[in-house]
C-alpha cells in the first residue's frame, strides 16, 4: 500500500523527543481501494531486512 500523510496533530504526550511517537497515538489509515479504516499502532517489520530474507 501506498500512503501520504494528509494531517496529523499531536501534544507532547505523543512526542518522543522532536518526533511522534505512532505507538503512543491512536492513528488510523484509510485505503481507497477496499474503503476500509485500519488502526496504525506499532512497526511490524522492517523493509530491508525482511526483503533481502524473501530475495532468498
Amino acid at each position: 500500500m501506498i500512503g501520504k500523510i494528509v494531517n496529523v496533530t499531536a501534544d507532547e504526550k505523543a512526542m518522543n523527543g522532536q518526533n511522534v511517537d505512532i505507538e503512543l497515538i491512536d492513528a488510523i489509515a484509510f485505503d481507497p481501494y477496499t474503503h476500509g479504516y485500519y488502526k496504525v499502532t506499532q512497526r511490524v517489520g522492517e523493509t530491508f531486512k525482511d526483503g533481502l530474507k524473501l530475495k532468498k
